[in-house]
């Protein structure tokens, strides 16, 4: 319990996240982790997620292969994404293994959900502070 409390006053006083956090403390934030087996734990996901400011009750968790995504808990956050939420991943492999697959998934959330993305450990791809809500580019 230490370890979390002091990890999460580090984050707490880090300005780098705080300015970003505060911005986004007003919209629904859901968080989404998976890993690959039951026998690998998704602890550091989710603690991240919460450090960043999403309830534990609305993080989704898989315990599940990223080959495809006909996940249990995946499609329960899907269905409970909605135009206006943001959705926060640790980084972009949880979400699956197929870049194509990705690509598509990403479209579906920013376009046709209408929900913004953040993914913790590559803020490039956050879709909060790009007007065109795609940042992953695909060649014709």
């Amino acid at each position: 319990m230490r370890i979390c409390i002091v990890k999460w006053i580090r984050y707490k006083n880090n300005p780098k996240y705080r300015g970003e956090r505060g911005k986004n403390m007003d919209k629904n934030l859901i968080g989404y982790a998976r890993v690959s087996s039951l026998s690998q734990n998704d602890g550091r996901q989710i603690i991240a997620l919460m450090e960043y400011g999403v309830p534990k009750s609305r993080i989704y968790s898989d315990h599940q292969s990223g080959k495809d995504f006909e996940r249990e808990n995946y499609k329960r956050m899907l269905k409970r994404l909605k135009k206006g939420d943001i959705l926060v991943i640790k980084s972009i492999d949880r979400l699956g293994r197929s870049y194509k697959d990705v690509i598509k998934q990403w479209q579906y959330i920013t376009q046709e959900k209408g929900a913004d993305i953040i993914v913790l450990d590559m803020p490039i791809l956050n879709t909060i502070s790009c007007p065109n809500r795609n940042p992953i580019r695909t060649a014709d």
